[in-house]
């Protein structure tokens, strides 16, 4: 299978690739764990619908991941370009803060430079809110153990 089929999203990076004309440089191969696919041919395949931009991947990782992806938003709002991603993927922790901020982005406040100006209050108090609270249940008590005795 030739590498010229190839989707400029399924290609694989390094040295030689060529992400505008979606082929390889002569001479450079794919390692053998790629797996190389074809180009979707018809109008129904899913692949065809892809949408082109930026997107964001919040890995696991508990609470700390949690806070870890807050701060990443953060910094991506104040750069302007929160507000500019096609897609957010997560798992676990990620996902508690993707989860907020999907419930906030609707009402996300976003001014001329792409910076939501309610973010913190929408988004980072709530996060910073669950993070200062434990989970952990005193045995016997039926009281969180952060409550006192």
């Amino acid at each position: 299978m030739g590498l010229d089929n190839l989707a400029a999203s399924e290609m694989p990076l390094g040295p030689g690739a060529d992400m505008q004309s979606g082929k390889l440089d002569t001479g450079v191969s794919p390692p053998s764990s790629t797996i190389v696919h074809r180009r979707p041919d018809g109008p129904n395949d899913r692949r065809t619908s892809l949408k082109v931009g930026d997107a964001l991947c919040l890995s696991g990782g508990a609470y700390r991941a949690m806070l870890f992806h807050l701060g990443t938003l953060w910094r991506l709002n104040d750069a302007g370009r929160l507000t500019t991603l096609k897609m957010i993927s997560s798992v676990s922790g990620g996902s508690i803060t993707a989860g907020v901020l999907a419930l906030a982005f609707p009402d996300l406040d976003v001014d001329a430079d792409g910076v939501a100006r309610n973010f913190r209050s929408l988004v980072a108090e709530p996060i910073m809110a669950m993070a200062r609270r434990t989970i952990d249940w005193q045995a016997g008590t039926g009281r969180h153990a952060g409550d006192g005795a």
